[in-house]
């Protein structure tokens, strides 16, 4: 009789008739006798010991409880219905890499005092690994999970390979922990993933893994370095309250829907370069204790960063918006509130050649911060805060003190760095806030308004350039219907006799400059009002011309 083709495995010779040369422990024949079966296993272990390699199991295995004194070896292994090694021990090595889980997978509080390699294992159905223990390394690299995946609880002791693995429905691996490395690059998992709760003392590498549904880190605690580079979130991506002690680094990964960052601490360099946010983005409370650096960022979606702690440099370069508003010039993308940001170091947040035409800062202090390149929204021909134009619900009063203490610090902002047309637009911007607020007396509001009317608050040199010019034309052509009388007793000027508008117009220009008519003297009570009109207005709109001159000149 032939010898099995694993005859160095078994030590069986091949079944008659099979046409396989292969042993009752190896035969494929999904008919074959289950009795037989056992028997055979029983002998195999008694005599050579845990190795199954390529074994195939007839319907449903039962190792639970069993203990595995040596290094075991169930690679190429094909289970054709449950397998059961629920609290099972393995001391020695186990080799599960290639083998073929047609049916459930129980794991569940399974001991693996060795390393274990599941390396290309295929998973049918439902596989639990719930509070399994991994002593040694945990190999899934390859590894394809038809069905629901949980690793709930367990506690990988050495490194945890998961790289390129599949996993087809459900992930979990909530409160378990990795305290060697964790490795899930280019991982694929259809459905929801779920580490909420779950504890990376080593190196945890997400790197061009994509997740097509809900992905929770809710809680998760990162000790040392975190990569999420490249890959999709195609849906949500929670990360409420996890904390990165280490670098986090979240390099070109796509968010497609919607991403929440809320109360995550980063404790360490924390990188956003060239992410990009199609859907709601949210870091609010979240703290930044060093470095958070978002350069080329994309949000595409409503991103806020309510009450967001930076506690040292926060950097954002080339931040824009959505690249299809930019094509269309119709909107500027998204909202993006940074409102009530709290910066320990004021200096130390830079905004450079970013799109901030959709941004809120009320509440932030923004004296110190660096503004290089940045596109400002604008109304009514001057640059603004995108918190004045915003729209509001009905219900709610716009905070008229609130952007007025934005403007200020704005233009002391670009005054520090001697940017005299955009302290000038901040500058306005902030007296139109306090004229506009209720809360100002009705008094000064009227002043303001006139400011505002003649001047433009100081920084229009226009305004009170036309003024002047203005009262200068009324005043020349009112002098012909309400005439002066020449002092040394000649005629009065004439209607029209078009010849004397230079004169009407020198007996206009002296009052504006405080100085009496040289040859004329007023003749009617609406004459002399007329003189006395240009002594008051003349004087104001050229003293508000040289201030306006001056404020440009002084930046």
């Amino acid at each position: 009789m032939a010898h099995c083709a694993h005859y160095q495995i078994c030590g069986r010779e091949a079944e008659a008739n099979d046409g396989e040369s292969l042993c009752i422990l190896h035969s494929k024949d999904p008919n074959k006798d289950k009795a037989a079966f056992d028997r055979a296993l029983a002998e195999h272990r008694e005599g050579e010991g845990d190795k199954f390699r390529f074994f195939v199991f007839p319907g449903d295995v039962n190792f639970s409880e069993l203990t595995f004194e040596g290094d075991t070896d169930f690679r190429g292994a094909t289970f054709s219905g449950k397998a059961d090694f629920r609290g099972a021990t393995f001391r020695g090595d186990a080799g599960f890499g290639g083998a073929t889980f047609s049916g459930h997978a129980d794991f569940i509080r399974a001991t693996f005092s060795g390393d274990a390699d599941f390396r290309g294992a295929k998973f049918g159905e439902h596989v639990g690994f719930w509070e399994a223990t991994f002593s040694g390394g945990a190999n899934f690299e390859d590894a394809a999970f038809s069905d629901n995946a949980v690793f709930v609880r367990v506690s990988f002791g050495a490194d945890a390979g998961f790289s390129e693995a599949t996993f087809s429905g459900d992930t979990y691996f909530h409160e378990t922990t990795f305290r060697g490395k964790a490795d899930f690059i280019r991982a694929t998992c259809s459905h929801s993933a779920g580490f909420s709760g779950a504890t990376f003392l080593g190196h945890a590498t997400f790197s061009a893994a994509a997740f097509g549904g809900d992905c929770h880190f809710y809680g998760a605690t990162f000790s040392s370095d975190a990569r999420f580079d490249g890959g999709t979130f195609r849906c949500k991506a929670d990360f409420e309250r996890t904390t990165f002690s280490g670098y986090a680094s979240f390099f070109a990964r796509m968010f497609s829907g919607r991403t929440i960052f809320a109360g995550a601490k980063f404790g360490r360099h924390a990188e956003f370069d060239s992410a990009y946010f199609t859907g709601k983005s949210e870091f609010d409370s979240a703290t930044f204790n060093d470095d958070a650096v978002f350069r080329s960022t994309r949000f595409a979606g409503k991103t806020t960063f309510q009450w967001t702690r930076f506690k040292a440099r926060a950097l954002f370069l080339d931040v824009k918006a959505n690249e299809e508003a930019d094509k269309t010039q119709i909107s500027p993308g998204p909202e993006v509130d940074f409102t009530n940001v709290t910066i320990d170091e004021p200096d130390q947040i830079t905004f450079r050649n970013s799109d901030l035409r959709k941004w809120r800062f009320l509440g932030t202090d923004v004296r110190k911060a660096e503004f290089t390149g940045v596109t400002w929204p604008k109304h009514r021909g001057r640059l603004v805060v995108y918190d004045e134009i915003a729209s509001i619900p009905m219900d709610q009063v716009r905070d008229f003190a609130g952007i007025e203490r934005l403007y200020r610090e704005l233009k002391q902002n670009y005054e520090d760095r001697r940017d005299s047309d955009r302290a000038g637009d901040f500058h306005y911007g902030e007296k139109e806030m306090r004229r506009l607020n209720p809360d100002t007396p009705r008094g000064i509001r009227w002043l303001l308004l006139l400011y505002r009317i003649f001047s433009g608050y100081g920084e229009k040199y226009l305004r009170p350039l036309c003024w002047a010019l203005g009262l200068l034309v009324v005043g020349t052509l009112i002098h012909y219907v309400y005439v002066l009388s020449p002092t040394s007793g000649g005629p009065d000027l004439v209607w029209m006799d078009f010849a004397e508008w230079g004169r009407a117009a020198i007996l206009t220009v002296r009052p504006m400059f405080l100085l009496r008519p040289a040859d004329g003297v007023p003749t009617g009570i609406l004459a002399a009002g007329l003189n006395t009109a240009l002594s008051l207005f003349g004087p104001l709109f050229l003293g508000l011309l040289a201030l306006a001159i001056r404020q440009r000149l002084r930046r």
